[in-house]
């Protein structure tokens, strides 16, 4: 009879899990941890902030080009053109200043806007208020005082007919013109209200400095 040799089965080693990159350490340090994410800033600041930078600096020249203008054209004999005399210089003058101030802080706060200051911002929705209220206020005084004083002194001209149907049909182009414009200028500080005032801006504008 031959001997039956009984043969043990041998032992698996242990499989072992791979470490994750998150607690994966080296000798004599502590575990490396994978660096945290920033969220994606909104690009709303950023947008706002550059309208109001380029929208402030051309409003800014083409005021003092027209107001230069017309000083020269009021004061230069050599013009050659007489402009009447509509007792209103003092009200455009406040009405041209007070724009001014508004593209000076329009301006700021767009620089304020694109570094996501909180100051940007802050300053943004107070322009966009102050904006709202001085469209509201120069175009009524537009349209109920100078424009009517202008229709006055240009009636008292002597005038040839052509001339005169000429200068109707321009003013009638220069009210329509005036809305228009009224109505593109109220979309940046509506829009800035708008867009300032939500949470995740209000978020990324965190910095004061």
């Amino acid at each position: 009879m031959s001997d039956t040799i009984e043969t043990q089965p041998q032992a698996q080693p242990p499989i072992l899990a791979p470490a994750s990159p998150a607690s994966h350490s080296t000798p004599g340090a502590g575990p490396v941890v994978s660096p945290k994410v920033q969220p994606k800033r909104p690009g709303a600041p950023l947008g706002i902030g550059i309208t109001l930078i380029v929208g402030a600096s051309v409003l800014l020249f083409f005021s003092a080009v027209s107001y230069t203008i017309s000083i020269w054209l009021r004061s230069s004999p050599s013009s050659g053109i007489k402009i009447p005399d509509t007792g209103t210089n003092g009200v455009q003058l406040a009405i041209t200043l007070v724009q001014a101030a508004l593209c000076l802080i329009a301006l700021a706060a767009g620089i304020g806007l694109v570094r996501y200051r909180t100051w940007g911002r802050q300053l943004s929705i107070a322009w966009a208020v102050a904006a709202l209220v001085f469209l509201i206020s120069s175009t009524a005084v537009s349209f109920f005082y100078i424009m009517p004083a202008s229709q006055r002194a240009m009636h008292s001209m002597e005038l040839p007919g052509n001339s005169r149907e000429a200068m109707r049909v321009s003013l009638a182009f220069g009210i329509v013109m005036a809305l228009a414009w009224t109505v593109v200028l109220a979309v940046t500080p509506t829009l800035t209200l708008i867009l300032m005032t939500r949470p995740k801006v209000k978020q990324a504008c965190g910095k004061s400095a």
